[in-house]
């Protein structure tokens, strides 16, 4: 099955951002953007591109003692 979207990857660590692009690139979706919430936070990253969906690792949102 193929998916025509555009998709962003955001997680910290860098063999998750690898295997949720190889997964989501397996499925047709067109990758815009793989980074860390620093790059985002930092505004390292490129805002021009369009993306449709954002897969995002939930550790990202634990918070510090949960």
């Amino acid at each position: 099955m193929k998916i025509e979207a555009a998709l962003g990857v955001i997680s910290s660590d860098p063999l998750i951002r690898k295997g949720l692009t190889d997964f989501a690139e397996r499925f047709g979706f067109k990758l815009k953007n793989s980074c860390s919430p620093e790059s985002i936070e930092s505004g390292d990253v490129n805002n021009d591109e369009h993306v449709d969906c954002w897969l995002v690792d939930e550790a990202v949102f634990e918070t510090p003692g949960t």
